[in-house]
């Protein structure tokens, strides 16, 4: 079997809602309380509670799949995502979102497999 991985970049994750400020460390070693805020899908609007999401580096990420004794397949960095993450980013006819810079990896995927 294999397992596939699509994700936010978790680099793109370091800056403000602007996209041009970073104001949170890429290497923080603690998880981070994200306060409570809207839903993100596209259902009815509803308050969502604040949560404590854990950081993790690309590679960090690399590390757990090589210590599950896994073998990476292929790791990809895009310049594009499902969702509009930052102002200014514009939805291509493919229907995901792009910064017309393009300027920072906002999505990553990976496909690993146990040998």
């Amino acid at each position: 079997g294999f397992v596939y991985v699509a994700d936010d970049h978790p680099f793109a994750g370091v800056f403000d809602d602007s996209g041009r400020r970073p104001v949170i460390d890429y290497f923080m070693d603690k998880a981070l309380l994200v306060p409570p805020c809207g839903t993100y899908t596209d259902g009815p609007r509803r308050k969502m509670p604040a949560t404590y999401e854990w950081w993790y580096t690309v590679s960090g990420l690399l590390d757990a799949v090589k210590s599950a004794g896994l073998r990476l397949d292929y790791f990809r960095e895009h310049p594009f995502t499902a969702w509009r993450r930052f102002p200014g980013m514009r939805k291509g006819k493919d229907g995901l979102w792009r910064d017309p810079g393009g300027k920072l990896p906002l999505l990553f995927s990976l496909k690993a497999y146990k040998p």
